[in-house]
Order: structure tokens, then C-alpha cells, then sequence
């Protein structure tokens, strides 16, 4: 079983995550045209928060984000995390991955 990825962040700092959707046989990015895509963070009383995901230009490139103020709601410790994609009827998710939420300090 492969380990859960963890992403540190700071309760009230801006999210921002970089990705692309690449084809897994040939590693060639996948233009985004068509698909929908949609995040979330979940908290462990299953408690949602939707993140911004936004296209790129560039082939298979997007940015996935949530603002200071949208962060400083996060609960201390552990959330959920992942990406899904809709092209047509079909939908499939990333693997999840944990955000671990530390609080802040400066305010």
C-alpha cells in the first residue's frame, strides 16, 4: 500500500498548488478543453471546503487554490485532499492526499 502524500500549510496563508493532467503511458500533457474539474478538502467530521481550480494556457496545466481567509476556517491537523476530473460521463479522481494544517503564529 502506498503511503498518503502530506502537504504542510499554515492555518490563514493562501493555497496555491501547481499541477498538470499528463497522459500516464506517454507523459504528454493532456489539453483541458473539455474537462471539468473540480477540489475539495474534507475535514475528518466531514466538513467541506471547495478549492478554485483554475486552466492554464498551457496544455494540461492548471492551478488549484483557496484564499487566505478561506484557509484561516481550516481546522488545525489533518484534511483530505484530491482532484476530480470530468470529461463526459466519465470522472475520475487523484489519488488523496493529507494537508496537514498547522495554526499560525502571526496574524
Amino acid at each position: 500500500m502506498a503511503a498518503i502524500e502530506t502537504i504542510p500549510h499554515k492555518r490563514g496563508d493562501s493555497f496555491v498548488v501547481e499541477a498538470t493532467l499528463e497522459d500516464e503511458a506517454t507523459g504528454e500533457r493532456i489539453p483541458l478543453d473539455d474537462f471539468v474539474i473540480t477540489s475539495q478538502v474534507c475535514t475528518a467530521a466531514g466538513e467541506r471546503f471547495d478549492l478554485v481550480v483554475a486552466k492554464s494556457n498551457e496544455a494540461g496545466a492548471y492551478q488549484v487554490t483557496a484564499p487566505a481567509e478561506q484557509t484561516a476556517e481550516w481546522p488545525a491537523g489533518p484534511l483530505t485532499w484530491d482532484i476530480q476530473y470530468r470529461l463526459g460521463d466519465q470522472v475520475v479522481s487523484t489519488e488523496t492526499c493529507r494537508i496537514l494544517v498547522r495554526p499560525d503564529v502571526t496574524r
